[in-house]
This record gives structure tokens, sequence and C-alpha cells, in this order.
């Protein structure tokens, strides 16, 4: 699992709640050529919490899953609280996450790829989960 492309960490200014840590990466992003919305939905044991990201912004923004059709988002992220945090600090790997049963995702699979390859720490590991093949 080295092999699984991490982001870098996002922690600088010791920023240790997740909005902040969130609000690092989105500023890392703005002014790439990257366009739309990112969700994250945020698990807290009962507790959900969720954060929006426009692409053309720096900023965090909370919000609710009652977004008008316009503002709906373009790619989500359903994470663990924990998991959530110890990506952007560069200690865990989306994918592992994936394979923990720790993230899901939905959307606009092609601009959630980008966002992964634009924050990881290098261009030279693996960034797609494994697809199988459909038989015949």
């Amino acid at each position: 699992m080295d092999r699984l492309a991490k982001l870098r960490d996002f922690s600088r200014n010791a920023a240790t709640d997740l909005k902040s840590l969130i609000h690092n990466a989105a500023g890392e992003l703005a002014p790439s050529p990257l366009s739309g919305r990112l969700a994250f939905t945020v698990i807290d044991g009962e507790t959900r919490q969720r954060l929006l990201v426009d692409l053309s912004r720096s900023g965090v923004e909370e919000g609710t899953d009652t977004a008008a059709p316009a503002e709906r988002p373009d790619f989500m992220v359903y994470v663990e609280k924990n998991a959530l945090a110890e990506i952007f600090r560069g200690e865990l790997s989306p994918l592992q996450a994936l394979a923990q049963g720790r993230l899901r995702y939905g959307g606009d699979e092609a601009l959630g790829l980008a966002i992964y390859r634009a924050l990881a720490t290098t261009q030279d590991a693996i960034f797609e989960p494994c697809r199988q093949r459909r038989r015949r």
C-alpha cells in the first residue's frame, strides 16, 4: 500500500481542525484551472457535517444536503472525521481509506481524480482504485 498516492500535509500553521485543513488545500487549488464544487460529508458517529468548497475560490463554508440544483456539488466525498484528518495531514492515502470503508465518493470522477493529483505528494504513485473487468 506504500505506492498509493497520499496528499501533501496541509496542517501548516498548526491547523488541526478539518475546516482549516480543507481551507489550506482549497487555497492550493484556487489558482488552478480546475472548476466546480466539492462537498465533504464528514461522519463522526451519529453526527454529520457538510463542508463545501468552490474551486474558483479558496474558502470553505458549511452547508446542508438540501442545496438547490444549481448549487449541488460536482464531486462528493463521504468520509469518517478521523480518516479525513489523516488524509489532509498526508498520513493516509484516500485509496487506503476507500479500501478500509472509511471513505466513499460520488459525482464527477474525473474532477475528483484531478483534485487528487493536484494535491498529491508525487505523481509517481497509484491514483485510481482497481477496476474489475466485466465478464461477457
